[in-house]
C-alpha cells in the first residue's frame, strides 16, 4: 500500500531513465482494522500508532554501503525488489520487460534489475518513497526455504555470475562471450587458440568461420549465437586472428576494473561497453599473439608451465 506521495517520488527520480526503488515498510495491518488502514493509506498515522513489523536488514546495509544505490557495483542490483519499483516504460519496454517464463515465487525483479545493469542503467533507492506491505517479509513466511531454492535455481540460469551460479558447469546463459575473426591459419593454430580461450569456463566462442579442430564440437563453440544472450552476458570479447589467453583469471580480473584491449583484442563488461567507457592496455602476460601460418606442437604446448 503506497504512502500519498510514493508515485511522484519514484517518478521524479525516474529522470535520465534510472532503475528506481522506493522503501518497502513492514506492518500488521490486519490490526489496524478498515478506519487505521485508511488513516494510514492517508499518511495520518504516525509509527507509534502501527503494528511494526522488522525490515529486512540486509537491505538496510546495501542501501547504506552503495550510498541509495548511487556506487551500486555489480552485484548490487540485488538490491532492486519490485514490490517498489519504478522505471521508465521505454526502458522497461527496451529490457523487454520482466521474463514471463520465471514462474511462482521470486526472481522477476532481481532478473530485470540485472539485465538493467548491464544496459548501462543507473539504479536508485529513494528512501522517502515509502510503501507498506501487509505481513513479514519473505524470510519470515512459511514455505520460504523451498521458494527460495526454486528462485535460485531460476536465476541460476539466466544470471551468469559466479555469485549466482557458482563455479562450473556448461550454461545456455554463457558468462562470456567471444567473438572470433578467424582469418587464415593453420588447424593446430585454431586449435591451440580456441583451448586457451575456452579455459574461460563459462563462455561462448563464436568463430566466424567452420574450424579444424576437433574442439569445435565443444558445446561452447557455436557459429549461429543466439544474440539474446549477448544482453545478459557480463563479459563481451572481440578478438581478431591467432591470440592466446595465457592467464584467464587475470584476463576476467582486468576487465572488472575497467575495458582493456591489444592488438586484436578488445574486452569489456557489457555494461562498461554500454556506457561508453574508455579502454586501457592489457598488462604484459596476459595475452600472446601466434603465427597463424606455424604448426604449433600441441604435445609442447601442453608441457608448458
Amino acid at each position: 500500500m503506497p504512502e500519498p506521495d510514493f508515485c511522484a517520488r519514484v517518478v521524479a527520480a525516474c529522470a535520465d531513465d534510472a532503475l528506481v526503488v522506493g522503501r518497502r515498510r513492514h506492518a500488521d495491518l490486519s490490526a489496524l482494522g478498515r478506519a487505521g488502514v485508511a488513516a494510514l493509506a492517508a499518511g495520518e498515522l504516525a509509527d507509534d500508532h502501527l503494528p511494526l513489523l522488522e525490515e529486512p536488514q540486509w537491505l538496510r546495509e546495501g542501501y547504506a554501503r552503495t550510498r541509495d544505490l548511487a556506487e551500486a557495483g555489480p552485484d548490487d542490483w540485488r538490491y532492486v525488489i519490485s514490490a517498489v519499483l519504478a522505471l521508465p516504460r521505454a526502458v522497461f519496454t527496451a529490457l523487454g520487460g520482466f521474463d514471463a517464463s520465471l514462474v511462482g515465487y521470486g526472481g522477476e525483479d532481481w532478473d530485470l534489475a540485472y539485465r538493467a545493469w548491464n544496459a548501462g542503467i543507473a539504479l536508485r533507492h529513494v528512501p522517502n518513497a515509502v510503501a507498506w506491505h501487509d505481513g513479514p517479509d519473505a524470510a519470515g513466511r512459511q514455505g520460504f526455504a523451498e521458494a527460495k531454492e526454486h528462485e535460485q535455481l531460476a536465476l541460476a540460469e539466466r544470471i551468469p555470475q559466479p555469485s549466482v551460479r557458482g563455479h562450473g558447469g556448461v550454461w545456455r546463459q554463457p558468462r562470456t562471450v567471444v567473438r572470433w575473426q578467424v582469418g587464415e591459419m593453420t588447424s593446430s593454430a585454431q586449435h591451440a587458440c580456441l583451448l586457451s580461450w575456452l579455459a574461460l569456463g563459462d563462455v561462448e566462442v563464436r568463430p566466424d568461420r567452420r574450424l579444424h579442430t576437433p574442439l569445435a564440437r565443444d558445446p561452447r563453440v557455436t557459429f549461429s549465437g543466439d544474440d539474446a544472450l549477448l544482453a545478459r552476458a557480463e563479459f563481451l570479447v572481440e578478438i581478431e586472428g591467432a591470440i592466446e589467453l595465457c592467464e584467464p583469471a587475470e584476463f576476467l580480473a582486468t576487465l572488472g576494473v575497467g575495458p582493456h584491449e591489444a592488438r586484436g583484442v578488445a574486452g569489456a563488461r557489457t555494461r562498461d561497453r554500454a556506457l561508453g567507457v574508455a579502454a586501457r592496455p592489457f598488462a604484459e602476460g596476459i595475452l600472446m599473439s601466434l603465427d597463424p601460418s606455424a604448426r604449433v606442437d600441441l604435445e609442447a604446448q601442453g608441457r608448458r608451465p
